[in-house]
C-alpha cells in the first residue's frame, strides 16, 4: 500500500516570530502630559507673561494707591487740628469738600453761630455739614441742628420739615430721632395744636417711651380744664443745644 508523502511545514515568517507579536500587541504611546504642557507653554508663552504682568502691576497700583489715600489723610487731619478760626476753618472746608472733616468743620462753625444767636447763618452751615457727613451721630446732630436753627431764625415750616424727616427716618439713631420728636412737639404746643401735639407724644412712645426726650414732651400736655400749654420755640443753649459741642477755638 502506498503512502501519501506528508507535506512539509511553511518556513516561518519573519513577522510571525514572538516579538514580533508582542510588538503588535502593545499600543503605541501617543504625546505625554508634558509634552502637552511644552506645547501649550511655547504657543501661549506671551500671552500669559503679559497676563501676569498685567496682574502684578495691578497690585502694585493699589498698593500704592493705598498708601497715597494713608498719607494724604494724615495731611489733612493735621491741617483741620491746626484750623482755629472761623476763616481757617472756613477755607479748609473749601478745599476739602469730599472729606468728612470738612463736614465736622462745617459743624463747628454753626455751633459757634447757633451760640453766637445768628441762626440763620447756623442753619445754612448745618445744612453743609450734613451734606459733607453722610450717615452718623455727628449727620444726625447736624440734621437737628439745621431744623432748630431753621426755626429760630423765623423759618418755622422749613424747620418743622427738617425735624420731622428726622424724627420719621427709621435708620435714624433713636436718640436723635427722639429729640426731633420732642421739638416737635414743644413747637406743637407753642401753636395750641392740640392734634399735632397728641400725635407728637404718640411718636415718641412709640420710639422711646422712657427716654427724657418722651418725659420732658409729657410735661407739654396741658391739663384738662386749663388753657392750652404754650412753650417758646427751642432757645438756645437749654433745650435745643446740640447734645455733642465742639471746644471754642485757642483750646
Amino acid at each position: 500500500m502506498s503512502t501519501s508523502p506528508i507535506p512539509p511545514s511553511p518556513a516561518p515568517r519573519a513577522d510571525d516570530s514572538p516579538a514580533a507579536a508582542a510588538a503588535e500587541a502593545v499600543p503605541v504611546a501617543g504625546p505625554s502630559f508634558e509634552d502637552h504642557l511644552r506645547d501649550f507653554w511655547a504657543a501661549q508663552r506671551s500671552r500669559i507673561v503679559a497676563v501676569v504682568a498685567v496682574v502684578l502691576l495691578v497690585i502694585l497700583g493699589k498698593g500704592l494707591w493705598e498708601m497715597y489715600e494713608v498719607r494724604r489723610d494724615a495731611a489733612i487731619a493735621e491741617e483741620f487740628a491746626k484750623a482755629k478760626t472761623d476763616g481757617q476753618l472756613r477755607r479748609f472746608a473749601a478745599e476739602h469738600p469730599g472729606n468728612a472733616l470738612a463736614g465736622v468743620a462745617h459743624l463747628r462753625l454753626a455751633d459757634e453761630a447757633y451760640a453766637a444767636g445768628r441762626f440763620g447763618e447756623a442753619a445754612t452751615s448745618y445744612g453743609k455739614a450734613v451734606s459733607a457727613l453722610g450717615e452718623g451721630p455727628l449727620s444726625g446732630r447736624a440734621r437737628i441742628g439745621q431744623g432748630v436753627a431753621q426755626v429760630l431764625a423765623g423759618d418755622r415750616a422749613a424747620g418743622s420739615a427738617s425735624l420731622k424727616a428726622v424724627a420719621d427716618d427709621l435708620a435714624a439713631a433713636v436718640p436723635m430721632r427722639a429729640e426731633a420728636g420732642y421739638h416737635l412737639a414743644s413747637l406743637a404746643a407753642e401753636a395750641g395744636d392740640a392734634a399735632g401735639l397728641q400725635a407728637q407724644l404718640e411718636q415718641l412712645t412709640r420710639i422711646a417711651p422712657q427716654s427724657l426726650w418722651a418725659q420732658r414732651a409729657a410735661l407739654l400736655r396741658p391739663v384738662t380744664g386749663s388753657a392750652p400749654a404754650t412753650v417758646s420755640a427751642p432757645a438756645a443753649p437749654a433745650s435745643a443745644a446740640p447734645a455733642v459741642t465742639f471746644p471754642p477755638p485757642g483750646e
